[in-house]
């Protein structure tokens, strides 16, 4: 989003989706060794199947899971699945509710229209997934004599009972545990062929999915999890049932929710979840010390030993080349059913380069394959030898220490001091579509990456993220705060008990796999116990307080863990909680932001910039997506009856069901729309400034007053009015551009900035290299009556200055008054002639109100800007993962006057069909085509400039 246009070229960046042929075979699936022998289970066909709760659950279980005609399937209680996917989403699929679909259920007030648990009910929402597959194993995965076939699923919501060939199965990797838990994986054997030489099996599945005992009651508005009932559960995303931002899931997230495989592997041993752990490092030699550990089981009955070799491989970052890997050898020795890490000696790492977050360097990514080998005196292992498993690991350092000027935790990686600008993370979609889609991760990822956002804090009352996730964290750089399933609002702080979830044990279990599947992510720096738990003697509750150490300590133990994002401010202990106090929510006037604790007021009024608060963890505001994805999700009349004041009570229902706050007038200070486009573009400006403010206000007193701030939310699990950058469409709001201008990078550390409230100019430095005979330039530009004339106004010099590394210079020079008009400002940091940063801001006044009319204004009439678009072409990258569509943009003035007409507000959108025009007129039959418009854009793209 530019502010205002000469000329420039810009590149846009697309997603160039792959199609996976399905071609003919006489297998479902066929087990290879190229890394594990493990093949995923989407492409069967499955169904659902209600449970009758007047049947035994044994009689259906076998009765689903032995060999039946086609004919079977065909009655009214079983239709087509999707896994991975839930029980509501297959519903919405088969049209089971009138008029709703999976397409257009987040439209309107649908999701409200949709029979809710606590209403029907846990039987109605409670299903069978049945489906048979026929399994072959290829030589490299052994043979049903030598191994052992089991059906893996990553994680299941809430809890399941599996029968398959007409058994029930237990969970092989836990089997003293009841299988329940929204986030535990879990391993069933598959029975062997009655044939010993036969490579081929054939399973039927049958896998009873239950919702979780305590659904909880929504409420009318969502509220803080509902009832708070849902915190009963263990290991539960809290938001299904609701919160001030969403609205309830219907069935709570049952089903398969995630990854569905089946794999062959030894019938004793299982060698799992690979931990690099740094423990020094020296970039002047490019050295790392490493050592590496393996979670190993014996699930036999006899004693087991072997060794597992392992190979990692590093990139040297001077010669670009592979170095040559290292080999090491772990023994192991494991009694009857014991289980533990295995871990190897100190390694050294030579020629390597440092996983970095993208902010401050290159995250480098090496790899480690690893296989297990039984000794010869071992009799109960098989002749079977899995394929290597593979994996990505980076080798880097994290440490934290509380600093005594800020009061707070300030994080350091391989030795530097990180500056955190972050952005809180719920999940990708709040029905879990995408639980598996590494494309949708790595697109909402990167936005934030080009944000210019070093870090994802995956909330208390969200999920414990997957691992497509943290690969692609992994490799762009992004570290990860993940929380584990605890919030103030439903743990007893403010609502519910201190003693929920009820079952501790299932709880910390879940916990424990969570940590041993996502220990091996370079990106993960922080576990953190909950969200907003208060006070430390209470929650979390003794046993799973002691419990989530120890379980860290032991299986993670360089990563750092803390018990609260938010603490209490009359009683804060550092060592507790990383920060006394968070918030606020919602639209602030632009001088807010460069006060301390911008808008944050205690409960009896005052305010808080006397606290002191390094880490903020969350503060948020609004959000409005752009016209062409509100058309998506918002019925014309409704559309047009937008919200203009600063009341919640103004806004219809349709506009609260999908969690409007508003702007506190804001948008009048643009003029007052008078259509629905008006109104988005108004809302983009706001937004834009709103967040760009926000996040250079922090960063104006990095390290003197803050350490860290993370918004609330960066992103949205579906499509609503509240905190979000980009909406669930993947299209970029206004918020996106203005945290964008507001960013920095290795490739671009300096920032030059303007503070509102003292109209001075402050330079900020984010490299190890100091700067000396600096200038900063500030140019200013009118818009002249009637608007749409852009004319200079003046032109200020302040320098030379020095900067040292990692620092700021402040009050540089200061700007003069706008005199009541709207200047458009633009500042450039110069060094001997050349730009080395620049930034743009619009201005009316240097105290509230602001008045933007003349921006609004040049909204409601034809511009006389003329924009000239000229295509230069498209082509592919190397990776064929982008489409590259090059494109100049020229602002051509007309008039009669010397003056340049404005451009302002200017972005760029690439359609599939080059002559789509966007009208979005009324549709005259919104029930039948719930969208009034054919969306054309192709989502996500990424424009290299602005």
């Amino acid at each position: 989003m530019a502010m205002s246009v000469n000329a420039f070229i810009v590149a846009l960046l697309v997603t160039c989706p792959t199609l996976a042929v399905k071609k003919g075979r006489p297998w479902d699936l066929t087990l290879r060794g190229k890394e594990e022998c493990k093949g995923g289970l989407e492409s069967l066909k499955w169904r659902i199947c209600k449970r009758d709760p007047k049947t035994k659950v044994q009689d259906e279980g076998m009765f689903y899971s032995l060999p039946r005609s086609s004919s079977t399937w065909n009655n009214e209680d079983c239709i087509l699945a999707t896994v991975p996917g839930t029980v509501f989403r297959s519903l919405l699929e088969n049209g089971t509710f009138e008029g709703i679909d999976n397409d257009n259920i987040y439209y309107a007030d649908n999701l409200a229209k949709v029979p809710d648990i606590n209403a029907t009910g846990r039987d109605f929402y409670t299903f069978w997934y049945v489906s048979t597959a026929r399994i072959r194993l290829s030589p490299e995965c052994g043979h049903p004599g030598s191994s052992h076939v089991r059906l893996r699923l990553r994680s299941v919501s809430y809890s399941l009972t599996v029968y398959i060939n007409g058994e029930e199965k237990t969970d092989v990797m836990q089997p003293s545990f009841s299988q329940e838990g929204m986030f535990r994986r879990f391993e069933f054997p598959i029975p062997l062929s009655s044939n010993p030489n036969s490579r081929t099996i054939t399973a039927n599945f049958a896998l009873l999915t239950r919702p979780p005992p305590h659904p909880g009651a929504a409420g009318p508005k969502g509220g803080q999890g509902g009832d708070h009932e849902i915190a009963k559960n263990a290991a539960m995303m809290q938001c299904t049932a609701g919160w001030d931002w969403i609205q309830a899931t219907p069935d709570r997230n049952t089903g398969l929710w995630d990854e569905v495989s089946v794999v062959a592997a030894s019938p004793s041993i299982s060698v799992t979840d690979p931990l690099v752990t740094t423990l020094s490092i020296d970039p002047s030699t490019q050295t790392g010390i490493v050592q590496v550990s393996f979670f190993a089981r014996n699930l036999a009955m006899e004693l087991i030993s072997g060794k597992i070799r392992v190979n990692l491989t590093c990139p040297n970052p001077k010669s670009r080349e592979i170095n040559p890997p290292i080999s090491l050898s772990l023994s192991v020795t494991l009694k009857p059913l014991e289980s533990g890490d295995v871990t190897s000696g100190n390694v050294t790492l030579r020629k390597i380069g440092f996983w970095y977050p993208h902010t401050m360097g290159q995250p480098t990514l090496c790899r480690g394959s690893a296989r297990f080998e039984a000794d010869k005196s071992t009799e109960i292992i098989p002749e079977f030898v899995a394929p290597a498993s593979k994996w990505e690991f980076g080798v880097r350092m994290v440490s934290s220490y509380i600093d005594p000027e800020l009061g707070g935790r300030v994080f350091q990686v391989n030795g530097n001091r990180t500056f955190i600008k972050g952005g809180n993370w719920i999940v990708t979609d709040q029905l879990l579509r995408y639980s598996t889609d590494y494309d949708r991760y790595y697109n909402e990822v990167l936005m934030h990456k080009k944000m210019g956002l070093n870090l994802i804090r995956v909330w208390g009352g969200g999920i414990a993220e997957r691992p497509e996730f943290y690969k692609a964290c992994n490799r762009l750089g992004v570290m990860v705060m993940q929380e584990f399933w605890m919030t103030g609002d439903n743990n007893g702080r403010w609502a519910g008990s201190y003693d929920w979830p009820l079952n501790h044990t299932i709880y910390l279990a879940a916990a424990k796999d969570t940590i041993l599947m996502h220990r091996q992510h370079p990106s993960l720096m922080i576990w953190c116990a909950g969200n907003e738990l208060h006070p430390s003697r209470l929650s979390p509750s003794e046993d799973i307080r002691i419990g989530l150490r120890d379980l860290v300590q032991t299986l993670d133990p360089a990563r750092f863990f803390i018990l609260s994002s938010m603490g209490n401010y009359t009683d804060y202990d550092t060592e507790y909680a990383l920060a006394p106090k968070d918030g606020p929510y919602g639209y602030l006037p632009q001088e807010e932001f460069w006060k301390i604790n911008p808008g944050l007021i205690f409960w009896n009024g005052t305010r808080a910039d006397k606290l002191r608060i390094a880490f903020q963890p969350e503060l948020g505001s609004v959000s409005t997506p752009t016209i062409e994805s509100l058309v998506r999700f918002m019925p014309p009349d409704d559309l047009n009856q937008f919200p203009l004041g600063g009341n919640m009570s103004e806004a219809n229902a349709i506009w609260n069901f999908h969690k409007y706050i508003p702007y506190n007038g804001m948008i009048l200070n643009y003029s007052t729309p008078t259509t629905i486009e008006g109104y988005a573009y108004r809302a983009q400006l706001a937004q834009y400034q709103q967040y760009k403010l926000l996040y250079e206000g922090f960063t104006e007193r990095m390290w003197s007053r803050y350490s860290a701030v993370i918004f609330w939310k960066s992103q949205s699990p579906w499509p609503a009015f509240r905190g979000a950058f980009y909406d669930w469409y993947l299209a970029q709001t206004g918020g996106y551009f203005g945290v964008k201008s507001a960013s920095y990078s290795p490739q671009h550390p300096l920032r030059i900035q303007l503070n509102p409230n003292s109209r001075s100019i402050t330079v900020i430095n984010t490299s190890p290299m100091g700067r000396e005979n600096l200038f900063a330039k500030i140019m200013a530009y009118e818009l002249t009556e009637p608007g749409s004339a852009l004319i200079p106004a003046s032109q200020l010099t302040f320098g030379p200055f020095n900067i040292d590394p990692d620092e700021s210079v402040r009050g540089i020079g200061s700007v003069h008054d706008t005199q009541g008009k709207v200047l458009l400002w633009r500042l450039e940091l110069v060094q001997g002639g050349q730009i080395l940063a620049s930034n743009e801001y619009w201005q009316s006044s240097w105290s509230a109100p602001q008045d933007y009319r003349p921006l609004g204004i040049l909204r409601n009439r034809d511009p006389e800007a003329e924009l000239d678009l000229g295509f230069r072409g498209c082509c592919t990258l190397p990776s064929a993962e982008w489409k590259v569509v090059t494109v100049s943009v020229k602002n051509s003035p007309k008039g009669k006057s010397n003056a340049s007409f404005a451009a302002f507000g200017v972005r760029l959108e690439l359609h599939h069909n080059p002559n789509h025009k966007f009208n979005p007129t009324p549709n005259p039959n919104p029930d039948l085509n719930p969208n009034p418009n054919i969306d054309t854009r192709v989502l996500p793209s990424y424009a290299s400039d602005g």
